[in-house]
C-alpha cells in the first residue's frame, strides 16, 4: 500500500485500496512521498509567485487551471502554507425595517425562505443587535397533519418547519409515530452480503443512500474493505474505461489513470472484448 503512494493521483491510489482520499494524502505527506505529476510521474511543481498570491483566493480548481496543476497539487499546496480554502462573499444583505422587525419574532427559517436570506446572516444580525432567537411557546395542536409530518426526517421538520429535534421526539412519543429510519429497510440479507465483496460506491449507487452509510454498516459488522483483484488490469485496451469501471466498480478516472500511467492506448468504443488488442504507447523496443 505505502508503495503505491505518489505513483498515481492520491484520490485514484484511495479508489484502488478503499480508502478515503484525504488518509492517502495524508500518509504521503507525511513520508514526504512527492505527489503525482499530470505527465505519468513524480514531479516537482516551481510556485510562482503570482500562483502563490492566487491560493486561498480563488478555487483550487480554477488556480489548478490557470497554472496547469492537478487540483489536489493546489490543495497540498495551500494546506502546506496553512491557507484556508476559498469561500466566495455573500452577497450583501438589504436589511430592511420589514426583515428586522421580523427578527426574534418568528422563526429564523422562515425569514431565510421568504426573503431568500442564509440562516447564518440572520443569526450573525441578531447576535448583532441582542436579539434572543424565536422560540414558539404556542401549544403544538396534535392533528393528522402533524402526525403525517413527523414521518419525515428529523432533519427535514428542522429545516423546512423549525421544529427541534428534542420536540419531534417528543411529539413521536405521544402521537406513537416510529421514528423514521431510512437505511434498515435498506439491509436485507442480500445487501448484507454484497459488503466487502463489491466496492462501497456501487453498493450505495444501487441502493440509493450515501457511500459513507454503507462503509458505517460495513464497519459495524467488522467486514473488510473490499480489494478489487489485479486482473482487471488485463482488460484495459480490450475494454473502455467505462465498461470496466462498471464491471469492477471502480471509478472511470482510476480504470483512465491506470492505463495511461501502463502506457496503454484506449480501447474503441465498440471494440468490445474483441476490440483492438492492447498496445504500447511510445517508443517500443526493436525485435531481437
Amino acid at each position: 500500500m505505502l508503495g503505491l503512494l505518489g505513483t498515481d493521483s492520491d484520490a485514484n491510489i484511495a479508489a484502488e485500496l478503499g480508502l478515503h482520499r484525504a488518509s492517502a494524502s495524508r500518509m504521503r505527506r507525511i513520508l514526504a512521498i512527492p505527489a503525482f505529476g499530470p505527465q505519468g510521474g513524480r514531479r516537482t511543481v516551481k510556485w510562482t509567485s503570482r500562483a502563490l498570491a492566487l491560493l486561498g483566493h480563488a478555487p483550487d480548481e480554477e488556480v489548478g487551471r490557470r497554472f496547469g496543476l492537478s487540483k489536489s497539487t493546489v490543495l497540498v499546496k495551500r494546506q502546506e502554507l496553512g491557507m484556508p480554502s476559498f469561500r466566495p462573499p455573500h452577497p450583501p444583505v438589504a436589511w430592511t425595517a420589514g426583515i428586522l422587525g421580523r427578527l426574534g419574532r418568528v422563526p429564523d427559517t422562515e425569514i431565510g425562505r421568504r426573503f431568500g436570506i442564509s440562516l447564518s446572516s440572520i443569526a450573525a444580525k441578531r447576535t448583532k443587535l441582542g436579539i434572543p432567537p424565536h422560540r414558539d411557546t404556542s401549544p403544538i395542536v396534535r392533528s393528522p397533519r402533524l402526525k403525517a409530518l413527523l414521518k419525515l426526517r428529523t432533519f427535514e421538520l428542522q429545516k423546512k418547519y423549525g421544529l427541534w429535534p428534542s420536540t419531534a421526539a417528543q411529539l413521536r412519543r405521544e402521537l406513537g409515530v416510529p421514528r423514521p429510519f431510512v437505511l434498515p429497510q435498506h439491509w436485507t440479507p442480500e445487501a448484507i452480503a454484497r459488503l466487502g465483496k463489491e466496492t462501497d460506491t456501487a453498493i450505495a449507487r444501487d441502493m440509493g443512500i450515501t457511500k459513507g452509510s454503507v462503509g458505517e454498516k460495513r464497519h459495524r459488522l467488522g467486514i473488510p474493505v473490499f480489494s478489487p483483484p489485479m486482473p482487471w488490469i488485463r482488460l484495459l485496451g480490450r475494454m473502455t474505461d467505462a465498461d470496466i469501471a462498471r464491471r469492477t466498480g471502480l471509478s472511470s478516472s482510476t480504470v483512465r489513470a491506470k492505463r495511461v500511467r501502463l502506457g496503454i492506448a484506449p480501447a474503441h468504443p465498440q471494440g468490445g472484448r474483441h476490440g483492438p488488442r492492447r498496445r504500447r504507447i511510445g517508443k517500443m523496443s526493436s525485435p531481437s
